[in-house]
């Protein structure tokens, strides 16, 4: 059995949201309570308005860098694409716990977003987003939406020890992608909430497999 402390851990959030999310306090209070870290940093990065994946994946590398244990990523969101593409190639990383992870992120956006909304956005340079942490619309430039496409956000190859939660509702990113990753992933379990995008309704018991998933030898 692994132990806990064996790992280092870091707690990405999603798009638009900050380290003071519940889901994210929620964690770090847990992991407080058996005397382990959790590191979350703001992917927000004191700029909002020029966030893109290609920089907040940087600024996670960096973070990583710095680890001296193997590293176990919990990840909202944007935040669990951004584990996966990192666990891709970084083999430091040995399990992922995602959150409603927004894979195919790129083509999320490609078909919620209409023909006037993105030509305004190229053309005004700057679209504004409600960003939840700020609880207010915040401008974000065009570049975000161009750079979703230079990254593989679908096809991973990495069949490493994952550990998924998808509510069943979820209106923003369907389980229906993270069904598709499991396909090709033996290691990785999916799990199905009856909740939305959120996944609020019962973090506790999302606590517990954490745990158990954490202390099962990979």
């Amino acid at each position: 059995m692994s132990l806990l402390s064996d790992y280092d851990y870091i707690y990405l959030h999603g798009f638009a949201s900050h380290p003071e999310s519940g889901k994210a306090q929620f964690f770090m209070q847990k992991f407080s309570e058996l005397g382990i870290l959790l590191y979350i940093p703001d992917l927000n990065n004191n700029d909002f308005s020029k966030l893109t994946l290609t920089r907040q994946l940087n600024q996670v590398e960096e973070i990583i860098q710095k680890c001296t244990k193997p590293i176990i990523l919990i990840g909202s969101s944007m935040g669990g694409l951004i584990s996966t593409i990192l666990a891709e190639h970084n083999l430091n990383i040995k399990k992922i716990i995602l959150l409603a992870p927004a894979f195919q992120m790129s083509q999320l956006w490609r078909i919620r977003i209409t023909k006037e909304q993105l030509d305004n956005w190229k053309d005004s340079g700057y679209a504004d987003i409600f960003h939840y942490g700020y609880k207010k619309d915040t401008p974000l430039h065009h570049e975000f939406y161009l750079d979703l496409f230079k990254h593989e956000d679908a096809d991973f190859k990495r069949q490493l020890s994952a550990l998924i939660f998808h509510g069943i509702h979820d209106d923003v990113v369907p389980i229906a992608l993270s069904q598709e990753y499991i396909k090709s992933n033996p290691n990785a379990q999916l799990i199905s909430t009856d909740d939305d995008h959120s996944l609020g309704k019962d973090l506790e018991k999302a606590w517990n497999k954490t745990i158990s998933f954490i202390q099962q030898n990979s």
